[in-house]
């Protein structure tokens, strides 16, 4: 619970909330975006541990909100995750997520650390 917190945001709840009275018809797609210039959010970050080997997978919440609000099994996931900055990352700096839910339901989930 402490780690997800975003589950418990009023504004997530909401959304969650009409999507499974399907007032709004069927989710088929989610898009989620998040990015932050490491350097300037943690300037230790070369000194913490999960910052060093995790890298932008630091950044679990946008991935769990897709996961959790399409509540689907997921059938499949192609990436790319890797070092495109100069930041200095021993983990990556950068995630492209695709995600097929048996549903059907799609995500998409960028995460990067330089933007």
């Amino acid at each position: 619970m402490v780690a997800l917190c975003f589950r418990y945001h009023v504004g997530v709840l909401k959304a969650r909330e009409v999507l499974k009275a399907g007032r709004v018809g069927r989710l088929i797609a989610i898009r989620a975006f998040v990015g932050e210039y490491l350097p300037e959010i943690r300037p230790n970050f070369l000194e913490v541990r999960s910052a060093m080997e995790l890298g932008v997978f630091d950044l679990i919440h946008d991935l769990d909100l897709a996961l959790w609000l399409a509540d689907l099994p997921v059938k499949s996931v192609k990436s790319l995750v890797g070092n495109y900055s100069d930041i200095g990352l021993d983990g990556p700096d950068l995630a492209e997520l695709l995600i097929d839910f048996d549903g059907p339901c799609a995500a998409a989930v960028h995460l990067d650390y330089f933007q």
